[in-house]
């Protein structure tokens, strides 16, 4: 019996500290944008007036310095579709103007780093009347 006592403290303090470590992982976008994960980082989109904004962060949310490269496929809702390379910009980040003809409903963004190439998918917040008008304000 005393046995089975300390097989079942022991569970309970390795899930304690499973449950600890899970919520130290914090899954806040640290520039005010939209968070995804991809390819074992943490993927946040931050959108304003002109520009769309990506930075490739760990799993701390600290955003990867070294050589990261990326591109950007836009999906519009007349169903074409428009590529274009990021660029470096501000606090690591890579950045491209917002498509001035259209409205995108997603975009894809690729990214590579270390040799790894991975993308994911962000939906465009925009809304129906936005659309309607054909482009944001």
């Amino acid at each position: 019996m005393k046995r089975i006592k300390t097989i079942i403290a022991s569970f309970a303090i390795m899930f304690a500290g499973l449950s600890s470590a899970s919520a130290q992982h914090s899954h806040d976008a640290p520039h005010g944008g939209t968070l995804q994960e991809a390819g074992g980082y943490h993927i946040e989109m931050v959108k304003t007036k002109d520009t769309l904004s990506f930075y490739v962060m760990d799993g701390s949310n600290k955003t990867i310095s070294k050589a990261v490269t990326g591109s950007l496929q836009f999906e519009f809702s007349n169903k074409t579709k428009s590529t274009t390379k990021l660029v470096s910009c501000k606090a690591g980040g890579l950045c491209t103007p917002l498509p001035k003809a259209n409205i995108f409903e997603y975009c894809t963004a690729t990214f590579k780093v270390d040799g790894k190439t991975f993308s994911t998918k962000f939906k465009n917040s925009v809304s129906d009347a936005q659309k309607a008008h054909g482009h944001e304000h």
